[in-house]
């Protein structure tokens, strides 16, 4: 098994934690060992995204092809860490920190949790990382913010249990 196999299992569990959460949208990203400014980026694999709401296929389109360097954004702040990163509101974010905060803004998207995935020991060596980022209703009050990312956390890890592939910190 290789990278594509590891990229088909974590679609199939985006598409099983979006559906659970009713999660308007879900990305993949996968880091690239080509540096910029002495980092590490991320690239969105959009076989491995999940669009529940159509209106998000708009901020979809516009991410691809570009990236995100290694502290930028949600992703690229839970790819620095060695669990997840959350952010109630992206369209808060300074352009510099988020540069797809233009157009989260006009998809109407807010709260986001992205999650940094491990690779199974003995599945294969590889010196890329793998983070997925869950978007969230956009009419969620604090509490409910809170209680569901929660609750995308442990499915993500429910849903891992039985991945040949990945796991969920």
């Amino acid at each position: 098994m290789n990278q594509a196999a590891v990229i088909a299992e974590i679609a199939d569990i985006l598409e099983e934690t979006c559906r659970a959460h009713n999660l308007p949208l879900a990305l993949t990203c996968v880091s690239s060992n080509s540096l910029k400014n002495n980092k590490r980026t991320l690239n969105i694999v959009h076989s491995a995204c999940c669009v529940n709401d159509l209106g998000m296929q708009g901020f979809l389109k516009a991410c691809i092809g570009h990236h995100l360097e290694e502290g930028q954004g949600v992703a690229g702040k839970a790819l620095k860490s060695t669990y997840h990163c959350s952010v109630s509101n992206v369209c808060l974010l300074d352009v510099a920190d988020y540069p797809f905060v233009d157009d989260a803004r006009i998809s109407g998207l807010r709260a986001a949790l992205a999650i940094k995935l491990m690779i199974r020991e003995g599945f294969y060596r590889s010196n890329v990382d793998y983070v997925v980022e869950f978007f969230l209703p956009a009419n969620l009050e604090d509490l409910e913010e809170k209680t569901l990312m929660d609750g995308i956390s442990a499915s993500l890890r429910k849903c891992c249990e039985n991945s040949k592939t990945v796991r969920a910190p």
